[in-house]
């Protein structure tokens, strides 16, 4: 990726991690994007805080972010206890973060920030949940990260989820430009 960088650095950074709703020491610069976990608990938290930051929650566009983002935040540093489930202590490494899908009242699935949704993404596991169709309220992609139990990338996968957390709190992943476009 090529453009012309117009903020990002360390300054940028320390501002952006100025924010009592961003965690500290999640920051991180690739191309054009900069990202940082953002706190929750539900998709609507998530996602407003993103936009605080001029930013969306993170967008999916293509097999080499999804493969980064895959590598990246599933690294412990960006493991958190808040979305750790009491009935399932053997499942606590594995990490839940909102992204910027939503599903229309048509049924199909968007990004927050205009960007064109990928259907055929290699890990992305649409509506697997029971309440199918256009009826679901599985409504949000949460971006889940070092589940050994999904065989087609353990790292990370996207999967359709409600708007809250089944227990405790779920963190968001903003994405922020840095570049002029």
């Amino acid at each position: 990726l090529e453009c012309s960088v117009s903020r990002g650095g360390n300054e940028f950074q320390a501002n952006i991690e100025s924010n009592s709703f961003v965690r500290e020491g999640t920051y991180i610069e690739r191309g054009c994007s900069a990202y940082v976990l953002v706190d929750g608990p539900n998709w609507s938290d998530a996602n407003a805080n993103a936009i605080a930051l001029g930013g969306n929650l993170v967008s999916v566009t293509d097999e080499d972010e999804n493969s980064w983002l895959g590598e990246e935040f599933s690294k412990a540093k960006y493991q958190y206890s808040d979305d750790n489930h009491s009935w399932a202590p053997d499942e606590w490494s594995i990490n839940h973060f909102w992204t910027g899908a939503t599903r229309n009242s048509n049924g199909s699935w968007e990004w927050t920030d205009g960007s064109s949704f990928d259907n055929s993404l290699s890990n992305l596991v649409l509506n697997n949940n029971e309440e199918e169709g256009s009826g679901s309220n599985s409504d949000r992609l949460l971006a889940i990260f070092n589940n050994p139990n999904h065989h087609s990338n353990p790292n990370m996968y996207l999967d359709d989820w409600i708007n809250n957390p089944i227990e405790g709190s779920y963190q968001g992943m903003a994405e922020i430009s840095i570049c002029n476009k």
